[in-house]
């Protein structure tokens, strides 16, 4: 593997490693349990002395590392007898000479290192049964799959595996183009302005060879797609760059070989033969060229996701997705190794079981049966029984940890079937004499084991019968010829069998897959994977570089919570968690909007006749000591006046004379709690003796307990703490928990903003809270397309890269942080843009002295960054206006000082110009909110929230530990099962002739033309009336019905429309006796009728189309309507002719209404009578009104 391969992946992957392992080892002494039963979170430092800041550092990151790795620290503990085997990823050439020569005259030193390795793990004592069959953290089905991406008008950046096979530069198997389609469709269908696609065919070697150039597979693809395919003579360079800057809506380009480049693998050969490297610095070039080719990277291609090879993990886009073929392999593979149903079943063939080492031993731990066939066998059952297996496969090395493997399986509880006949023959051939030979008989001399006889086929067929997930790697004999191939045969169609009864099955690629495609089962089957090596790998439990490298997807967070106004609060104690953090001054509270803000949910509450109410909040930073600069007892006074009742102040939040108190508190009364910071267990550390300490988790629990006993409905009106795990947040144990009215306002705003998926996203950082900001600045650079940064983080960065600034952040946390964050924006192609010039002053006052610094210049002693200057607001206008998505989080500069506030106003101004462009922008801090309330142009607005920091995590895609504890919306839940309910129904209406049916009207003027009789037109579809909804048309199948009675005069069998179930023809009742009355009363106060005639057919261009009957409302019948069989129309009162004349005017009441039936016929319902119109017969209207 080259250098650079080795940086981009194995080096990386092996400090996680060693950085995880440091973390175990801490986590065995019971630090991190305490960690997780205290909940401690990131906490300002803002209120802390100097010499508390250490302390604190080493907590923050020790959260951090934890945060950031928790996904890898899992996958560590499951796989932590797994050796590094990552420089295995990307064997080269020579790897695989070195294993064709091993095959024939012996082992290798790297293999007899890996025996020796297995060894020691096989050793080591087992897992139990419980942990092995535990969901297995595998991180895959994570990750960011195509149809999560925002594609239109983005270049696609798309990795394919279009290593196909080709003869005189003609393809022969073009299968593997064809896997890629539905992926570049779908990439079309949602809009992306160009799909460029890359591979890699053969080994080139590093040179360019025109006998693997990707030509041909233009040509193909062109064929396949029917659109227009733009081939590129070179992969990388600035005419690629240039072709690929502008391209044509919805084109597609195909680069050429990508390992005509050395860099693509990181070695190759000369000219001379020789193999050289790959320079690093060359690498990272030709990786950049790559990336600046597309907005959008897909990898599609899992055959070479085991492979660390530049197009493979070189991609820095910020977005890294699956394509489907991708997500397909991946999705399958993590049903089997991440939460497979049970039992699980591996079939493992192949012909060595140091080829095998690492398969067994990890699937050891993951499955409950086992089928070892193929030459392997021989192996096993020669150590274990003592057969005698004549000429078969033995594999010397790996008959040495065999007595490992079982002993494993046992402790594993794993069965493991071994066949137990054979099919035997002396040499490798069609026409060779056969000897079936059991497992007790052996063997005999000369011959060797080619296949498996009938009764392992039977043993294994029951094996497999009972699986409920299975994955199948090896065949059992040698297939490819028909001879020997009844073994893999018969398994085949016992795979097949339990795929129909429900399970899923796994055919992991490599032989298998061959055999699946020789049988035409790949689609009878679960999954065929496309990748052998890739699919190998996978099931030894090793993460694939090209999986790795992927984005991933957004946490799936459930914010659709129970609702202060689902709750039933009438006679309950109701705890009201809020965020009464407000400023005082020595008079008493200072009129703050945290106290509005939790207004309209106390108000709602005392509505609703609670027994009693509890306020519970913090205020400013006491340390866990009881202070009271910041008691809560004003607040109280204050209350009083704006709810205009008495309300009960109690000196402490938890405790039994708290307890006592509460409960004495007659019904209806409103009771403010003391800070709930005074007690250290709030938020799991406190200062004692000048040190800050943990609380123990007994005394946390303890201190959760009283809380949760005071009420009976706990609710979180505090969204500017929810992103805290403090124990008034996350530890109350109510029996209903559930959102405020102003939090889930504020919730939906965030979410909403959230969810508008326009590009580019922009963030602008700044203000003075620098420590959890640049905490922050790292959660949203996964996020974001460019970022802003200002203030004191600013001076931060700068600082890092070198400049003489003051920085107290610097001195705090070091450069680590910094450098850590600008390699995450790198990786994920994020552009920070830094401040290039400063106004600094002497001091912050109106009456300070004022200077321009350039920020390559020094500051004088005693001066301070106070601003950006006008280089500096002009460069980030340019990047504001181009973002079509900001979030805004902290001001500039001293914003409060005039002198100071000219960078904020720039930037006022700018977000201004960008919601006039329709950008979407959400301003986040009080601060930050206050000033845009002030200086913004009155004629836009945004969204806007004072609770920054928790708006920031959660924009930032962090799951809000307060919210995520209270209660689901259980409505939501009954909406969801009505709507798969209704679909269900709908589901069962579409099959034809199965059941009887109404036949629906279906408006027209015009009859359809009798068919002729036993014709059988390709489509019937009805003349729809354009006002009306179109009905859905169906081909015409074969009649399936059997006629019975008397057909209609003149036709020998009645058409059959598709539209309808028609029941067997039966001859119509004999027509009603005239009526004594009037046909067609007249009702006082109605108007005179309008004269409807009856006349022969008439030519559609003698009926105006807009004096055609049409349905009423709906296209419903009205009331007492009735639909009747067509016969010739009988006499009536008014036509007492034996035929009816050419015209007669009939008058006919309104409302009436009109029907066709399935021969086309027109029924005229009259006020519950029916007056029937024979075929050829057209109604024509009077006057240019619709008849309804």
């Amino acid at each position: 593997m080259s250098a650079s391969d080795q940086l981009s992946y194995n080096d990386t992957f092996e400090n996680e490693e060693s950085e995880i392992d440091d973390e175990r080892a801490t986590a065995d002494d019971g630090d991190d349990e305490r960690e997780e039963d205290t909940h401690y979170d990131r906490y300002s430092t803002e209120e802390f002395d100097d010499a508390d800041l250490s302390t604190l550092q080493t907590y923050r990151e020790s959260q951090r590392c934890s945060s950031s790795r928790r996904q890898l620290v899992s996958h560590s503990e499951t796989q932590n007898k797994r050796k590094d085997d990552a420089n295995e990823n990307a064997a080269d050439k020579e790897a695989e000479e070195e294993k064709e020569v091993t095959e024939v005259t012996g082992v290798s030193e790297d293999e007899t290192e890996l025996v020796t390795s297995a060894e020691d793990n096989l050793s080591d004592p087992s897992p139990p049964l419980e942990e092995k069959k535990q969901k297995q953290a595998v991180s895959m089905s994570d990750k960011l799959c195509l149809d999560q991406c925002q594609l239109s008008g983005k270049r696609v950046l798309m990795r394919v595996d279009y290593n196909v096979p080709m003869k005189d530069g003609v393809i022969t198997n073009n299968q593997r183009i064809k896997a890629t389609l539905p992926t570049i469709k779908y990439i079309r269908k949602k809009g992306a302005r160009c799909i460029i696609l890359m591979s890699h065919l053969g080994r080139p070697d590093g040179q360019k060879v025109a006998e693997f150039s990707l030509k041909p597979v233009a040509v193909e693809l062109h064929k396949l797609l029917k659109k227009p395919v733009t081939f590129l003579e070179d992969c990388v360079g600035p005419e690629v760059e240039a072709a690929c800057r502008e391209p044509r809506q919805g084109s597609i380009i195909l680069l050429e070989n990508l390992r005509f480049h050395i860099e693509e693998e990181g070695q190759g050969l000369d000219e001379s033969g020789n193999k050289i490297q790959a320079k690093p610095e060359d690498v990272e070039a030709f990786r950049k060229s790559l990336s600046s080719l597309g907005d959008v990277f897909v990898n599609d291609a899992f055959g070479t996701a085991h492979r660390a090879h530049s197009s493979v993990v070189g991609c820095t886009l910020p977005l890294r997705a699956l394509g489907f073929l991708m997500k397909q392999e991946v999705h399958s593979f993590a049903n089997v190794l991440e939460n497979p149903k049970r039992p699980l079943l591996a079939i493992l063939g192949g012909a060595k079981v140091s080829d095998k080492i690492l398969l067994i031993e990890n699937l050891l731990n993951l499955v409950d049966e086992m089928i070892i066939a193929g030459g392997m066998a021989f192996t096993f059952l020669k150590v274990i029984q003592n057969m005698s297996i004549g000429n078969s496969l033995f594999d010397e090395h790996g008959a040495g940890i065999v007595s490992n493997i079982m002993e494993k399986a046992k402790n594993n509880n794993v069965a493991i079937h071994f066949p137990v006949d054979f099919l035997a023959a002396d040499q490798l051939a069609e026409d060779v004499n056969t000897e079936t030979c059991t497992v007790e008989d052996g063997i005999p001399e000369g011959m060797m084991g080619l296949d498996v006889g009938e009764k392992s086929n039977q043993l294994f067929s029951e094996v497999i019968l009972r699986a409920k997930t299975l994955v199948w790697n090896g065949p059992p004999g040698v297939f490819e010829m028909t001879k020997f191939g009844s073994g893999t045969k018969v398994m085949m169609n016992a795979v097949v069998k339990v795929t129909r009864m429900g399970a899923v099955t796994i055919i992991g690629g490599g032989d298998t897959a061959t055999c699946a495609k020789k049988f035409n089962t790949e689609h009878l089957v679960s999954h065929v994977s496309t990748g052998g090596g890739a699919s190998l790998e996978l099931l030894e439990g090793k993460m694939l570089p090209g999986i790795e490298a992927l984005s991933d997807a957004p946490i799936q967070r459930d914010m659709d919570k129970l609702r202060l106004s689902q709750c039933f609060l009438a006679g309950k104690r109701v705890m009201i968690r809020c965020d009464l953090d407000a400023p005082l001054h020595q008079e008493g509270l200072v009129q703050h909007w945290k106290l509005s803000a939790a207004l309209p949910t106390i108000e709602y509450v005392l509505q609703q006749n609670p027994e009693k109410v509890l306020l519970l909040s913090h205020m400013g930073h006491p340390g866990g000591r009881v202070n009271l600069k910041y008691s809560l007892k004003p607040l109280a006074w204050e209350l009083e006046t704006l709810l205009n009742r008495e309300v009960i102040f109690v000196s402490d939040c938890v405790g039994p004379e708290v307890e006592k108190q509460c409960s004495d508190a007659p019904p209806g009364s409103f009771i403010l709690l003391e800070n709930v910071q005074f007690h250290p267990e709030e938020e799991g550390f406190g200062r004692k003796d000048g040190q800050w300490v943990k609380s123990t988790p007994e005394d946390i629990q303890e201190f959760r307990r009283s809380l949760s006993s005071l009420c009976d409905v706990y609710i979180n009106e505090a969204f500017g703490s929810s992103h805290l795990a403090h124990s008034s947040i996350v530890g109350v144990d109510a029996p209903q928990k559930a959102l405020g009215l102003t939090c889930t306002k504020e919730m939906i705003a965030v979410e909403d903003f959230e969810r508008d998926d326009k590009r580019p996203y922009l963030a602008i950082v700044g203000g003075l809270e620098t420590a959890e900001k640049l905490f922050f600045l790292e959660d949203i650079l996964n996020n974001v397309n460019e970022v802003i940064v200002v203030g004191e983080l600013a001076n931060y960065f700068l600082k890092v890269q070198g400049l003489e600034l003051q920085s107290r952040l610097y001195d705090e946390y070091g450069v680590e942080p910094g450098l850590q964050i600008l390699e995450l924006a790198a990786k994920n192609g994020v552009q920070i843009y830094l401040p290039q010039d400063f106004i600094i002053g002497n001091e912050k006052s109106h009456n300070a002295k004022v200077e321009m610094l350039d920020a390559t210049e020094t500051i004088p002693e005693g001066w301070t960054l106070l601003d950006i200057g006008e280089q500096s607001y002009s460069q980030f206008k340019g990047v504001i206006n181009r973002a079509n998505k900001i979030v805004w989080y902290g001001p500039p500069g001293v914003c409060e000082i005039d002198i100071f506030c000219a960078g904020t106003k720039s930037l006022v101004a700018s977000i201004g110009e960008s919601l006039k462009s329709e950008a979407s922008v959400m301003i986040l801090g009080e601060s930050t909110v206050n000033t845009w309330l002030v200086w913004k142009d009155q004629s836009v607005d945004c969204p806007v929230n004072k609770n920054g920091r928790a708006a920031m995590s959660f924009l930032a895609g962090n799951e809000l530990p307060g919210v995520a504890i209270l209660d689901n919306n259980p409505d939501r839940k009954k909406v969801k099962k009505k709507k798969k309910k209704k679909k269900k129904k709908k589901k069962k209406l579409e099959p034809l002739f199965e059941e009887e049916l109404e036949p629906e009207t279906v408006p027209t003027a015009e009859p359809a033309p009798e068919p002729t009789p036993q014709a059988s037109p390709k489509k019937y579809v009805p003349p729809y009336n354009k006002k009306l909804p179109p009905l859905k048309t169906y081909e015409k199948p074969k009649p399936r019905i059997k006629y019975t009675g008397a057909p209609p005069p003149g036709q020998s069998k009645p058409y059959v429309s598709p539209l309808f179930k028609l029941k067997p023809w039966i001859p119509p009742p004999p027509p009603p006796s005239p009526p004594k009355k009037p046909l067609v009363p007249r009702l006082s106060g109605q108007p005179e009728p309008r004269p409807v005639t009856y006349h022969p057919p008439l030519t559609g261009s003698e009926v105006p189309y807009s004096q055609k009957y049409k349905i009423g409302e709906a296209g419903k019948p009205g009331p007492g309507f009735t639909l009747h069989q067509i016969k010739p129309l009988p006499p009536i009162t008014e036509l007492q002719a034996a035929e009816p004349p050419k015209s007669q005017r009939v008058p006919i009441q309104l409302p009436t209404v009109a029907k066709i039936d399935s021969r086309g016929n027109l029924t005229i319902g009259i006020e519950g009578n029916s007056k029937n119109i024979p075929p050829g017969v057209t109604v024509q209207i009077f006057e240019s009104h619709s008849l309804h």
